[in-house]
């Protein structure tokens, strides 16, 4: 009896989990307006011809017509190709390096066992809301010879406080038996890191290296300033 309503529960919950044909093709359609939206002018944009806009600024619909910007992209290929490259050589390389301190010191500050996890954790928080600011990180920059160095772009946003705010969170949420049974297997701290905290931690990580990815690929004011 218990499993037959419960049967009818997940039944009606499934039932009022969907969504109606009609309303899904009025979303659809909805989503395909938005995207249009955001296309088109991009589009129009792109095939303005130089003197159009410098006569009237950008508009929706050209007065002038031109395939100029389209050319240069041929006739440049390979700066754009170079470009792309070096964009995804950094989000890859930032991603890895990012997730990997952010991971290895989120660890450290969430063990009580740590004597210094409490300084630590306070010289952490304190860049979060007091930042150095734009002349002295280009400073501290320049004088470790970051700059003009793609090396500069890849380690200056390799930690992000709220990531480290977030994994430290997740470790500490972890089961304290857990590490317990570790070390009564004789697993040493780096065999409970791997071989216990990394497979709980997976869905963590991944999100983690999806911002990390996001913020890199978007990246442009590094580059300008360093």
């Amino acid at each position: 009896m218990a499993k037959k309503k419960k049967d009818l529960d997940l039944a009606s919950s499934s039932h009022l989990n969907q969504i109606q044909g009609s309303t899904n093709a009025i979303f659809n359609v909805i989503f395909v307006i938005l995207a249009l939206a955001c296309i088109i002018p991009v589009v129009f944009i792109s095939i303005s011809s130089e003197h159009s806009i410098k006569m009237n600024g950008y508009q929706f619909i050209p007065s002038a017509y031109s395939l100029d910007s389209y050319k240069f992209l041929l006739r440049e290929g390979q700066m754009i190709v170079t470009a792309l490259g070096v964009s995804v050589a950094v989000t890859v390389i930032g991603t890895v390096i990012g997730v990997a301190l952010t991971m290895l010191i989120g660890y450290v500050l969430s063990r009580s066992t740590y004597k210094l996890s409490g300084f630590f954790t306070m010289v952490v928080f304190i860049p979060m809301i007091f930042n150095g600011g734009m002349i002295p990180t280009y400073l501290v920059m320049k004088n470790l010879g970051l700059t003009n160095n793609l090396l500069g772009v890849v380690l200056l946003p390799a930690i992000n406080i709220y990531n480290l705010v977030l994994m430290r969170n997740f470790f500490e949420g972890i089961p304290q038996s857990l590490f317990e049974a570790a070390t009564l297997d004789g697993c040493t701290p780096m065999a409970t890191f791997i071989k216990v905290v990394l497979p709980l931690s997976k869905a963590a990580l991944a999100s983690i290296g999806l911002m990390f990815a996001v913020a890199y690929w978007n990246d442009y004011t590094n580059y300008k300033l360093y």
